[in-house]
């Protein structure tokens, strides 16, 4: 760089500064008639900025081929930030009137940087967003919050316009991060402490104000003191050039190697990415001819921004004392009231005073993984401080006894050194840091972990920039791999992105270079890209990173069999999850066989140290046993799994009680499919106990698991006929769902429709049939935007939907519309078949049934028989393979069929195949009365008609009256929901009370029947406006008539009525 070059940089810091700014745009504006909906930099800062560009040509030129690594350090994945976006994806302040202008308009010009500057700024402005909404509703120091949110931009300000000067955005793990994420800590704590403060009544809040102040002037000391630390933004851009020097010379000699290079992960069809870009780029293009060096200039640079990072860190280390200090009071406190003799071994924590942090349950048991194989992977020994061993928890034990082992004592002494320490280099620092970061964890101070970990990493990156050795690199990798768990654990999904993304791009280099050595290490980043590929939809990369994984384990197990059989079955694990939500079910069935092949070998040789694997493997085996059709396979799977977490979890609760009541849910649902209801119902209340446990003690991390075992706990309360402790279930179930929603948005969708499509279910078994239509149509439009993303996947839950849609549609008297969404269920059920009949069989046969009905209403009457023919013979297979599993579902089927042969005229094979269908509900309601009470009724009320078709009034009598006494019973607990159909049964009883010469009470039965469906008709006059007509019809020929109902009795059109009123039934 040239001396005149580097003056124009130098001059950069006095024109373009916060105050600048505001200046200028606090300026009058032009008539809002006329000015620019976005809030824009005046001319004069504009050209400022042009001037800025013009004077790091030079810069920029030799940086251009960084430009594709900054655009993965870019990439943005924000989902739910407080802060609105508006269509161009950019932060804007919304529903915050009476800001200041300046104060507007700083915020959105930095939003319109984000995409520039790094994801720091995003979450930055996210946390300054929430922070000014609630000081608006407060009103108490509103104007202190809006001073100190500016001073807070202020610092985002000068790296946000350095950023974009230099074209290098803020790299997680750097200085400039370090600087940034003690600010953003600092802003999470004060909106943590006015959320609080905003919840206090109106007298409490002006008792504390002072407090709040006085805190305010505190952060605004430390804001003054990072603002000292910052400098000048030509310090800035040069020390961001910096820290991508030394990874744009391992771009470089990547470049230059004559090998082919690993296809990315990140490539997308047509284009080259960014990883790719740097890592693959052509050998012609040499990018270190351009380098430009200053004598004494980034020597300079870097003593000044980097040489005091430990002691720049005081104060952040300062409070994280402090914040492990209040956790091990709190813990105290917790365990000192809730000790109990039977837990003294085994303690349980409870959670720390953290913000909510949302993990799927997937998420956190590959993350776990993960841990688990990096403190493999680095030896002891090298040229650079090692790292080895970062995750395992059990080094810390002196002596090798972990129960000695007490993170908050470790953490203290860990800090306390550090505070006093004296240098920020050598190897102690780093070891300190490192374990620090474990016992933060540990303590579940997941903030403070990331703080740390930052630090951790811009000391990793210090050393290989002065030194250079290959293993200083190697350890920068393998802390920013760490740094993206860090990040992952609370939600900063960008900057976990982009560290991962970091991480991965050494990896591939070092293995390169490597092979032998480094290839391992690669496999490892593969699999954490592959989890933040996942989380953010992309499926495509995250099976291609895990399939680049597994291909390097095959590999490495050529020389090493038995090193790399975990990596490798852990990595096939993986895969086969994938698969599955790919809808690739038995690609992922034969990975997940591999994976328990190898388990098997391994927990064979070392029991005690295996175990635990295995039995995760079979409990994935089971569930793509089940998914493929394979249901007594499955089961006899599960219960091997149970055994082996129930031994794991006697010997260690604490430790394995999650994965035992995960075992459990699947379990019981296998229970539930091979008929043996009231054992998947005792399986399911255990896991449930086990999860509500677990959920007191840490929501966050359990809330998801909660929710979805509350889902199936209410579909197996419905069918043993306990509806509303069903409905409470899965109310509980979509209130977590809905708040899971609103934080992850994309993670927890398909959750929240599924969670509301039951929840339709529930509400209709309560009679509330508005809410149910409400409940489900919200579940379909959730599903069909699913579907549309990724059709394999989510066809089976679309189709679900559908089919349940229609039914409720249906309730609700809208036929035409109903028929229409169940003919769209069948044809995609019928493409599932196709693909794989063993698995959606019984989908497709349930959806039959259903369709059959609808066309029976529509007056399609031998189309109706055609479909429900299809269904019976489905059914009867099903049945013939596991009778106890589909003993209802063809009892169903036969009380359906009976119906459309009655439709038809063929009234001898409807009564034969009605009794069929009430001999066996009668079997299943003698094992499960409260279970089979509706069904036994309504299949006697349809035998009951078929009897008295065939002129056999007395056993219709008989039957009718069997029916009645269920009915009224049902109809005493649940008046909304069994209304019409004891009015219907009435109605019935009252014809057949007629033909057995009782007039009397026939007029009583049907004034009764009357009474039930005028109130029905006051509620829902769509639906039973017709019935109640009929009725009235009947009931004035009855008392008109001198000799009771004739026996010619079909003149009474009785076949058309009862069409219409079994147009209740849910089939």
């Amino acid at each position: 760089m040239t001396p005149s070059t580097y003056t124009v940089l130098a001059d950069l810091d006095t024109p373009l500064t916060l105050q600048r700014f505001m200046d200028e745009a606090s300026r009058p504006q032009p008539p809002a008639a006329v000015q620019d909906p976005k809030p824009a930099l005046t001319d004069k800062v504009k050209n400022k900025l042009e001037d800025g560009k013009t004077a790091v040509t030079d810069l920029v030129a030799v940086t251009s081929p960084l430009k594709d690594i900054a655009d993965a350090v870019k990439h943005v994945h924000l989902e739910g930030n407080v802060a609105s976006q508006s269509e161009n994806n950019q932060l804007k302040l919304s529903d915050l009137a009476g800001l200041p202008q300046d104060l507007v308009n700083i915020f959105n010009e930095l939003a319109t940087w984000t995409a520039v500057a790094g994801p720091f700024l995003k979450i930055g402005l996210g946390v300054v967003a929430e922070i000014l909404k609630i000081a608006q509703e407060v009103r108490t120091n509103k104007d202190a919050c809006e001073d100190f949110s500016k001073k807070v931009m202020g610092i985002f300000w000068e790296f946000a316009f350095a950023a974009k000067a230099s074209g290098c955005p803020i790299m997680t793990g750097t200085a400039s991060a370090l600087i940034l994420e003690r600010a953003i800590q600092q802003l999470r704590a004060f909106r943590a402490q006015i959320e609080v403060y905003a919840c206090w009544g109106t007298v409490k809040r002006t008792l504390k104000r002072g407090e709040i102040k006085t805190r305010l002037d505190d952060l605004n000391k430390e804001m003054d003191a990072l603002v000292v630390r910052v400098g000048t933004q030509n310090t800035i851009v040069l020390a961001l050039r910096s820290d991508y020097e030394k990874v744009r010379a391992g771009a470089s000699a990547q470049a230059k190697n004559d090998s082919p290079c690993h296809p990315d992960v990140f490539t997308q069809p047509g284009k080259a990415s960014a990883t790719q870009q740097m890592m693959c780029a052509d050998a012609a293009t040499d990018i270190t001819a351009a380098t430009v060096t200053i004598a004494d200039g980034p020597t300079q640079i870097e003593n000044s921004v980097h040489s005091n990072l430990l002691s720049a860190a005081q104060p952040g280390l300062k409070q994280v004392s402090a914040a492990v200090q209040l956790e091990i009071k709190r813990r105290n406190t917790v365990d000192g009231a809730s000790a109990d003799a039977n837990t003294i071994q085994q303690p349980r924590v409870a959670a720390p005073l953290q913000p909510v942090y949302l993990m799927t349950p997937e998420e956190s048991a590959q993350l776990k993984q993960m841990h688990d194989q990096v403190r493999r992977l680095y030896s002891p020994g090298g040229d650079g401080a090692d790292l080895t061993g970062i995750f395992d928890n059990e080094e810390m034990a002196k002596g090798g006894d972990n129960s000695r082992y007490d993170p908050g004592q470790a953490a203290l002494q860990l800090l306390d050194a550090l505070c006093t320490a004296a240098t920020s280099s050598g190897k102690d620092t780093v070891s300190q840091l490192k374990w620090l970061f474990v016992a933060l964890g540990d303590l579940g101070l997941f903030e403070e972990a990331v703080e740390v970990a930052t630090l951790l990493a811009a000391l990793c990156r210090r050393k290989w920039s002065d030194v250079g050795y290959p293993r200083d690199r190697v350890n920068l990798a393998f802390v920013l791999l760490n740094l993206s768990f860090a990040f992952f654990r609370v939600g900063r999904w960008d900057e976990a992105d982009s560290s991962s993304s970091e991480a991965l791009a050494i990896f591939k280099d070092m293995a390169h270079r490597e092979p032998k050595k480094y290839n391992a290490m690669l496999a490892t980043a593969l699999r954490s890209r592959a989890v933040h590929h996942a989380r953010a939809g992309r499926s495509d990369q995250a099976l291609q990173c895990t399939q680049q994984s597994i291909e390097i384990y095959r590999s490495l197990r050529l020389d090493h069999p038995d090193l790399y059989a975990i990596d490798l079955s852990a990595a096939l694990l993986n895969y086969s999850a994938d698969l599955s939500e790919a809808g690739r079910a038995e690609e992922a069935l034969a990975a997940v066989e591999e994976c328990v092949t190898m388990r098997k070998a391994l927990d064979q040789a070392r029991p005690a140290a295996h175990k635990a694997g295995l039995a995760r493997a079979l409990l994935n085996h089971s569930i793509r046993l089940s998914d493929v059709g394979k249901q007594d396979e499955a089961l006899s799977t599960i219960e091997e799994c149970v055994r082996l977490y129930k031994a794991l979890y006697q010997d260690r609760p604490a430790v394995y009680e999650a994965d035992l009541a995960k075992a459990l849910l699947n379990f019981s649902n296998r229970l539930k499919k091979a008929g043996r209801p009231d054992e998947a119902l005792a399986t399911i209340e255990e896991c449930i106990n086990i999860r509500k446990t677990l959920y007191k003690v840490r929501p966050a991390a359990n809330g998801a698991d909660l929710a979805r075992a509350l889902n199936n706990y209410s579909n197996q309360l419905s069918e043993a006929g306990r509806h509303e402790d069903s409905l409470a279930a899965i109310q509980e179930c979509v209130k977590m769902n809905k708040a899971l929603y609103h934080a992850r948005p994309a993670v927890y969708k398909a959750d929240l429709a599924g969670a509301l499509n039951n929840y339709s279910n529930r509400l209709s078994d309560v009679g509330e049939y508005e809410e149910a239509l409400a409940a489900i149509e919200e579940s379909m439009k959730m599903y069909k935007d699913l579907h549309q993303l990724r059709p394999d996947t989510y066809a089976a839950d679309l189709a679900g939907a559908l089919n349940n849609y229609s039914i409720q549609l249906s309730r609700a008297g809208r036929h035409g519309e109903a028929l229409v969404i169940i003919e769209e269920c069948v044809k995609m059920r019928k493409v599932l078949h196709e693909g794989r009949p063993k698995t959606y069989e019984a989908d497709l046969a349930g959806a039959l049934l259903t369709y059959s009905t609808r066309l029976s209403t529509a007056d399609k009457h031998q189309l109706a028989l055609t479909v429900i023919e299809d269904s019976v013979r489905m059914y009867k297979a099903l049945h013939q393979t596991s009778p106890a599993t589909y003993e209802e579902d063809l009892a169903r089927a036969f009380q359906i069929y009976s119906n459309r042969l009655n439709d038809v005229g063929r009234e001898e094979e409807a009564l034969a195949v009605i009794e069929e269908s009430v001999k066996m509900y009668t079997t299943l309601h003698q094992a499960r009365p409260a279970a089979y009470d509706a069904d036994l009724a309504e299949a006697l009320l349809d035998y009951s008609s078929r009897l008295s078709d065939a002129g056999r009034h007395e056993e219709s009598l008989d039957k009718v009256e069997e029916c009645l006494k269920l009915y009224k019973v049902l109809h005493q607990a649940r008046p909304a929901a069994y209304e019409a159909d004891l009015a219907m049964a009435l109605q019935h009883y009252s014809i057949e009370l007629s033909h057995a010469g009782r007039h009397q009470e026939a007029l009583q039965v049907i004034d009764d029947s009357l009474e039930l469906y005028k109130r029905l008709n006051r509620r829902r006059p769509e639906v039973f406006l017709q019935r109640l007509q009929e009725a009235e019809k009947r009931a004035d020929w009855i008392r008109t008539s001198e000799s009771g109902l004739r026996k010619d009795s079909r003149r009474l059109g009785l076949k058309a009525f009862w069409k219409r009123t079994r147009l209740h039934s849910s089939a």
